[in-house]
């Protein structure tokens, strides 16, 4: 039971560090592309200062809401797939062996 713990707990944390590089890469992309198109279209007279910062203020609200909803739906999916393996349990029938073999106790 060590040995799951361990391993457990070592899976846990290259799955934190993984996900925390690609959330902080798309999180980074998606700034990044957002800036780029507020300062390419700062001529028009459809992006007014007050929208490329209310724009901006509100996306940084999502960016760092975002990482927090996706971890969670992970481990969501993670733990669902168990409730799906007793599903599967509970409605598989039963071996041969035990159907046929009644072992009386004396």
């Amino acid at each position: 039971q060590e040995a799951y713990l361990r391993s457990f707990y070592h899976t846990s944390g290259i799955e934190r560090l993984v996900f925390t590089f690609v959330v902080s890469v798309l999180i980074s992309t998606f700034l990044g592309t957002l800036c780029a198109l507020l300062i390419a279209l700062r001529n028009s007279d459809f992006v007014t200062p007050g929208i490329a910062g209310f724009v901006l203020s509100y996306s940084i609200v999502i960016v760092l809401r975002s990482p927090a909803v996706l971890f969670s739906s992970a481990n969501m999916e993670r733990l669902m797939g168990s409730v799906q393996r007793i599903i599967e349990y509970v409605h598989l029938e039963p071996e041969g062996f035990h159907q046929h073999h009644v072992v009386a106790v004396s």
